[in-house]
């Protein structure tokens, strides 16, 4: 069970829930109801909207011996619920700013909507030519989709805008040896 609580929270941290689904399943079919598992679920669900889950969230985060993640997830639904609201709001009243739709985009994400976030970031990256941030969240959206061809293009584009951005050089290395193009990597460096 430790191992599987263990896998489960590192592929949360990296920002991959999918990929966690199952572990976190199957840890509850062994240890049936157990919070922290539900709570990692239930955030799941409730950033995308299921009332249900936001309110077993609640009930977690209520009881008196709630832990850590208990509280956590459910900040973190609230945040995310919320914090999209607000956004929208500033995306209505400034149409033209890239900022809304970057932390649009990054709540697509971190709800599993890869489509939906590569779309909105890439309405960021055409308003503001000038900034690589949207272009790099791009191809991280699409490395988690597999979409390596389209990630690399958003990287070089990113590069092209800012050459010196740090982080695109090393996201770009990074895909190259996950790509297993070992001479790439080192040219890329």
């Amino acid at each position: 069970l430790e191992c599987l609580m263990g896998m489960s929270r590192s592929l949360l941290a990296l920002g991959q829930e999918r990929a966690a689904v199952p572990l976190l399943q199957r840890y509850l079919r062994i240890k049936p109801n157990q919070p922290e598992v539900v709570s990692h679920l239930a955030k799941m669900k409730a950033v995308r909207g299921d009332a249900k889950a936001l309110e077993t969230l609640r009930i977690l985060s209520e009881h008196p011996k709630a832990q850590y993640f208990e509280h956590l997830n459910y900040g973190s639904a609230l945040l995310t619920l919320e914090a999209e609201v607000a956004l929208e709001r500033a995306r209505d009243a400034d149409p033209d700013s890239a900022a809304p739709l970057v932390s649009l985009g990054v709540i697509a994400q971190r709800r599993g909507q890869s489509n939906a976030a590569v779309d909105l970031l890439r309405e960021a990256a055409d308003l503001n030519d000038k900034s690589a941030t949207p272009l790099l969240l791009i191809a991280r959206a699409q490395v988690l989709e597999q979409n390596y061809t389209a990630a690399m293009d958003a990287l070089n584009e990113g590069l092209r805008r800012d050459p010196k951005a740090t982080d695109l050089h090393i996201e770009r290395i990074k895909l190259c040896l996950a790509l297993g193009s070992k001479e790439q990597a080192f040219r890329a460096a």
